[in-house]
């Protein structure tokens, strides 16, 4: 590969300021010019970068405001560096949850300028604490939006620090779950409510009437909810009732087969 990048790295190249770096992922290989022109990454953790001497330096992925970053491809490596990111969605690629592939705040730090961002996701197989979360969301001053995949554990009611912060900084919050056969179920609604009390939308998954009639109650805030019905009985209500309700209602049907539940190996 060093061999065939070389035409590009002439005299020409350089006086136009065209300096070409590549980065190997598996079987993949992709050239770019620097810096990085497109507005969205993913970095998984197979994921290889080979710089050219004439682009050390140089703001590779300024332009880069989406992220997609595997946990297991955080590491202590400012080579990988993206300073203006607007949106990041932490996955992880294991089947299987393991401590060990815990992702690392100072490592973390290291590669994405948490500063700017606005948006955060984090997906179901991704292996975050309350304790991690709330290290990270005090590293976000600007953070206003958070997509919750995977269900909040017990250990989330009992931090408080946690609570006060999204409290006082999530007004968007997306908690459902993307598969058309599983849902996410709040398990604790008199927390959720008083957690995410200033929140002005609200997607979620709802499996009876009397639920989200308590989020509007405590939510006094919202103005925007979009509701994912589990079954025929909610959807119906909406359909007769949702002109009814004071904020802007966008719900609709989930399908499922002979089974439904809270949990889904879906990323």
């Amino acid at each position: 590969m060093l061999i065939k990048l070389s035409p590009f790295q002439t005299g020409f190249w350089h006086q136009h300021n065209w300096y070409i770096n590549y980065a190997v992922d598996n079987e993949f290989t992709s050239v770019y010019t620097v810096p990085y022109s497109s507005t969205h990454y993913t970095l998984t953790p197979t994921m290889k970068k080979y710089n050219s001497p004439s682009t050390i330096g140089l703001n590779e992925f300024d332009n880069v405001k989406y992220l997609s970053l595997f946990s297991n491809a955080i590491r202590d490596d400012s080579s990988w560096y993206f300073r203006n990111v607007r949106s990041l969605r932490l996955i992880n690629a294991d089947r299987y949850e393991d401590d060990k592939n815990e992702l690392k705040i100072e490592h973390l730090k290291t590669m994405v300028n948490l500063s700017n961002i606005t948006k955060l996701e984090i997906k179901k197989k991704c292996i975050i604490t309350s304790e991690l979360l709330f290290e990270i969301l005090k590293q976000m001053p600007n953070i206003s939006s958070l997509i919750l995949k995977k269900q909040i554990t017990s250990s989330f009611y009992t931090n408080h620090e946690l609570c006060e912060l999204l409290n006082k900084k999530i007004k968007m919050l997306d908690y459902t779950n993307p598969s058309c056969y599983h849902y996410i179920k709040i398990q604790d609604l008199d927390w959720f409510c008083k957690t995410f009390s200033n929140v002005e939308e609200l997607h979620c998954d709802i499996d009876n009437v009397d639920d989200v009639l308590f989020i509007l109650t405590k939510c006094s805030e919202l103005l925007i909810i979009k509701i994912k019905c589990v079954n025929k009985s909610i959807y119906t209500w909406f359909e007769d009732n949702a002109r009814t309700l004071n904020v802007y209602l966008d719900y609709k049907e989930k399908y499922y087969e002979e089974y439904y539940t809270t949990s889904s190996d879906s990323d």
